[in-house]
Order: structure tokens, then sequence, then C-alpha cells
């Protein structure tokens, strides 16, 4: 075993050992939460779909447990990693119960393949639903580069597929949507068919920085930005996100510096904490895909 793949996976072990020790350091109400009203269980996902946010090996086992016959989804996220969000796709697809899918706030880029889950798909008045295209980071050489390039076009047919499944279009189409980073309203997703139709509920408060995406419509990135950006330095926020990945304090700090001394001169919105998601992501599996 080669040098580099023996350092990558003893941060892989360590990652996993830090992990339910970071969770545990989260405050506040839980992101993925469980409630039983009457006939339905009713998931809650609000946050990010990752490794730090919700992730599957929480939801999954969570779904075998359930036993109504209709499972609501109440989706407010901004998206994560895109295998996670399969993972969750498929497992609620496989699920015997009724499942609804319900948009309260925000379902975007993996958390829109989450939505596209139910047998109906419904969407709260001034909702979002975002679709576009896989992207990742990686680091090595030009091969390795060329590789996740092949892997990322492989994941956008995936999602294209699942959008085109659901939707009224094929997936050609709604892969030319995704690059251009497009975002549905309830009447505009209700057109294309990715939603059936309207809910009322409650409103949810954005608690998401979206400056991250290109086309944020103007009233979410109005919105005050929410815990993971404003409560710290986006610096230090990003140095915690690869420290619990198993980086230490010297080589995050390192790297956090690096990037931003390259970004100096560039618009200042958080685009080197989502980088640390996703460094942290690529510790779990080579050529790590995402779908921020």
């Amino acid at each position: 075993m080669s040098k580099r793949l023996r350092s990558t996976e003893q941060r892989i072990l360590q990652a996993n050992r830090r992990r339910e020790q970071f969770r545990a350091q989260r405050t506040g109400e839980p992101r993925l939460r469980l409630a039983h009203e009457g006939d339905e269980a009713v998931i809650y996902i609000y946050d990010f779909i990752d490794f730090f946010g919700v992730s599957p090996d929480e939801l999954v086992p969570m779904l075998a447990e359930i036993t109504e016959p209709t499972i609501r989804v109440r989706i407010n996220s901004p998206g994560g990693d895109v295998f996670d969000g399969f993972t969750i796709y498929n497992a609620l697809r496989q699920h015997r119960a009724k499942v609804i899918t319900q948009v309260d706030g925000l379902a975007a880029s993996s958390a829109s393949v989450v939505a596209m889950a139910g047998d109906e798909v419904l969407m709260a008045d001034a909702s979002f639903l975002m679709i576009h295209n896989a992207w990742g980071l990686v680091i090595g050489n030009a091969d390795e580069l060329r590789d996740t390039a092949e892997l990322l076009d492989k994941v956008d047919h995936q999602i294209a597929e699942v959008y085109a499944r659901k939707g009224e279009g094929t997936a050609a189409a709604f892969l030319e949507a995704m690059a251009e980073e497009t975002w549905y309203s309830p009447e505009e997703a209700i057109a294309a068919g990715l939603a059936d139709g309207n809910v009322d509920t409650e409103p949810v408060e954005d608690r998401f920085n979206l400056s991250v995406y290109k086309h944020t419509p103007k009233a979410l990135r109005d919105a005050a930005p929410a815990g993971d950006f404003k409560d710290e330095p986006r610096e230090r926020r990003a140095e915690k996100i690869l420290r619990d990945a198993g980086y230490s304090r010297t080589e995050a700090k390192a790297m956090v510096a690096r990037f931003t001394d390259n970004q100096r001169d560039a618009d200042p919105a958080p685009e080197f904490v989502v980088a640390a998601r996703q460094i942290a992501a690529t510790l779990r599996a080579p050529l790590h895909g995402s779908h921020p």
C-alpha cells in the first residue's frame, strides 16, 4: 500500500472516530427529527445532507423502525453530499409506506433529489426547489482530475434521470436546466412535473447562507445568513470542519490560509467554508463527487 493511500485510510478512520463527538457538541434543536402524528411518521430534514448534518447512517435505521402507513418528509436543506442524497432517496423509494415529501422552505441540490423520492411531492408557499450540476473537490495529478470529471459527468446523468422519472421532460432537458442552475417556485416546479401541489404550513426560518450558488433568488439572498456562517469567523469555521475530518490544527490553518490568500481579491463569499466541507467529504472515498 502506498504511503498516500495509507495516510488517507488513517484519516478516514480518525474522522469516523471523531464524528459522534462532533455531533454531540452541536447545540439547539436536532436537524433530523422523527415525530409520530396519527397515521403519519414525520421526518424533518432541516440541515445539510452530509457527514456533519443529516446522514444516511442516521436516517436509514430510523426508516426501518417506522410502521405507520404514511411517511411525510419535511425538507429545508441547501443540499450537500450527492451520494448521501442518493442513499436517502433510494431508502425512501424502497419503503413500504406511502411517502410524501414536503418542501417547507428550500430543497436545493442533493436535497432536491431526496424530494423526488415522494409518491407525492408538495411545496409550501414561498419555497424553492433548485437543481444544478454536481461539483466536487479533488487534489491530485492530471489523471486523477480527469477521472473525477468523468465521475461527475456520470453523477449528473444519474441526477437528471431522477428528475426525468418524476418530471415532465427528458433527462437531456433536465441536464440543460441543471447546467443553468435552475430555481423553481412552487408553480414552476408543478409545471415542470417536479411537484404535485401546494401545502399550507408555517413559514420556516432561513438558516442558510446561499451565496455559493450563482442564481440564488433575491428573497433568499436578502435573508440573514444563519449560524453556519454567522456565529463565528468563516476561517475558524473552515478550520473546525477540517480538524473534525482528521486534519491537525496546523494542517487546517495552513489549508485555510492558502485558500484565503488566493481569494483575497475575490468576492468575500464563504466559498472556502464550502470547500472545507468538500475536503472533509473526500476523506471517505477517493474521487468523491459532491452536490452541495
